[in-house]
């Protein structure tokens, strides 16, 4: 799903530049970082960078277009000496869809910022009012339009299963976020972790996570339309850390420290669904052959695509690894010697079609 990744050297600041709490919010616990920015450990780090690194900056956390413009530019001013070296190749920072606006774009265009990412969550006003985020869609769309329009690559993140949204509102809103070409995408499926109000609200009832059998099959939907059109997904789920991990800061939601292998097999399973369903296969005992690097993304963890497949059309069914298979092209061959083939490209085609359906006659 993801394309070769720049290597990255990261600097988190979080809940620095945030005017509102959000429900599922709590920085500290995300990054393990405390709240106090440490400018000379930035620069340092910065400037012994040589120009042979060629290292990306990144600037994760907190709202960095809501800091004062003076800490921006201590922020900014020493990447971009080292940009001028080479010793930087890229600039990266995360904000707010509100926190976008012409003038704040030119000053980050005069320290050399190549990428914005701004956390969307969700397109839908209603979950974003219960989630606190403090902005609606058309600040969304607002900030979007702006990016582009400015020259900056745009990434945007998602958090599908926040209070009131919905399937069908978290895939239309990936559908729009793919509308939209974005360089890449996070899908983060809501999770509780402790010293939130989200956690507040699931002690009390009033909010029911989704599971990790409902997120991968949202994730998987949302994925598709992203897939698609070559869009980077850059991460789906949250990255497992000591202190985020089960036992750790989540109380509970779908968190799962392969939730992104798992997105990838549910999608592979109904690649394979999708093949045994085409006009050419009237015999469903046989043997699935799979490019081999993607092997166990077809069998699944534990083996529960081979052991769904073989509940469903009978226990001779078999997935192994071809030959002469491009990407992510699988085969089946039938017990009859016949045997059909089924592309990346033409499966997502066909399967975008039918979530887009499922989505429009709800």
């Amino acid at each position: 799903m993801a394309k070769a990744k720049r290597r990255i050297l990261p600097f988190f600041i979080p809940h620095q530049g945030c005017p509102n709490q959000c429900v599922f919010c709590n920085q500290h616990r995300i990054t393990g970082r405390s709240a106090t920015i440490d400018f000379a450990g930035i620069w340092q780090d910065i400037e012994q960078l040589r120009p042979e690194d060629s290292m990306e900056i990144a600037f994760y956390g907190g709202s960095f277009t809501g800091l004062p413009w003076e800490v921006q530019c201590k922020l900014l001013a020493p990447a971009y000496k080292q940009k001028e070296t080479g010793a930087v190749s890229h600039i990266r920072i995360s904000t707010r869809p509100d926190y976008i606006d012409a003038e704040r774009l030119r000053q980050l265009q005069q320290y050399g910022v190549d990428t914005i990412e701004i956390g969307v969550q969700s397109l839908n006003d209603e979950v974003l009012a219960k989630a606190g985020r403090g902005h609606t869609y058309a600040d969304i769309c607002r900030a979007v339009d702006l990016i582009k329009a400015y020259g900056f690559q745009l990434i945007i993140q998602l958090l599908p299963g926040l209070p009131g949204d919905s399937y069908e509102q978290a895939v239309s809103g990936a559908q729009q976020t793919a509308a939209w070409q974005p360089e890449g995408v996070r899908i983060y499926p809501a999770v509780v972790l402790a010293d939130t109000p989200l956690y507040d609200m699931y002690q009390a009832g009033s909010y029911q996570p989704l599971s990790v059998t409902e997120a991968v099959v949202w994730c998987r939907d949302m994925a598709t339309f992203f897939i698609l059109k070559n869009i980077q997904i850059i991460r789906i789920g949250l990255q497992p850390t000591e202190d985020i991990s089960e036992g750790g800061a989540v109380m509970a939601g779908a968190f799962h420290p392969a939730f992104g292998q798992l997105v990838q097999s549910a999608l592979a399973l109904e690649q394979c669904r999708m093949l045994l369903a085409a006009d050419g296969v009237q015999n469903k005992t046989g043997c699935f052959l799979v490019p081999g690097k993607q092997l166990s993304t077809y069998i699944g963890q534990k083996k529960i695509n081979l052991m769904q497949l073989r509940h469903t059309y009978g226990q001779e069914i078999e997935i192994l690894p071809g030959d002469n298979l491009c990407g992510h092209e699988i085969r089946f061959q039938q017990d009859n010697g016949c045997s059909v083939c089924l592309c990346w490209q033409d499966f997502l085609t066909a399967y975008t079609k039918k979530i887009a359906m499922k989505i429009a006659g709800h």
